[in-house]
């Protein structure tokens, strides 16, 4: 998902996107797709500084945190700097005993907005409705504005669902997306 949020902030007039990635191979794909995405090696430090560094001493505009690691959340909250912004577009269940509201979130007015509109939630936006919501990304898949190529790396019929599993959790990097085949 957050392969394709990159690339969708580029659409929409971002000059540049940092994207956190811990996945060498992930890094990889997303620079190649477009040499504005930057990704970060979280192994290298703490996100929020690289990004600070990289992006002449300021903090991004907006930060998008995809994975739905609470982990995740905590980095994109710190990464966003006084008054910023971070949408929190995964999905985040269980603990949350890596998500600390005492730091950066409380003494930077951090503003989390969740973006999930599931489960009959109306959208923050009326005018953008699930009918606009799902006609305007089919209009820009027709439009081939994103660059799929390489996204769905291997397909598994439906009775290998289960060897499936087992590969991509075993060498995630090499499993950009998967399909199962009925």
């Amino acid at each position: 998902m957050g392969q394709l949020v990159a690339q969708m902030a580029l659409l929409s007039g971002a000059r540049r996107v940092f994207l956190v990635e811990p996945n060498g191979q992930r890094r990889a794909f997303a620079f190649d797709r477009d040499k504005c995405i930057e990704p970060i090696d979280p192994a290298e430090g703490l996100p929020a500084l690289q990004i600070k560094e990289k992006n002449d001493a300021r903090p991004p505009d907006v930060v998008i945190e995809c994975s739905g690691a609470v982990a995740g959340l905590h980095s994109a909250i710190q990464t966003a700097g006084i008054g910023g912004t971070v949408v929190a577009a995964g999905f985040y269940a269980g603990q949350a005993s890596a998500l600390s509201l005492g730091e950066e979130f409380l003494h930077n007015r951090v503003t989390i907005k969740a973006s999930m509109g599931v489960w009959g939630c109306p959208s923050r936006f009326p005018q953008w409705d699930r009918a606009r919501l799902i006609r305007e990304a089919f209009e820009i898949l027709a439009a081939r504005k994103l660059n799929l190529e390489g996204f769905l790396s291997y397909t598994f019929k439906f009775d290998e669902a289960q060897q499936a599993y087992e590969a991509i959790a075993k060498d995630p990097g090499k499993y950009m997306k998967a399909a199962l085949i009925y």
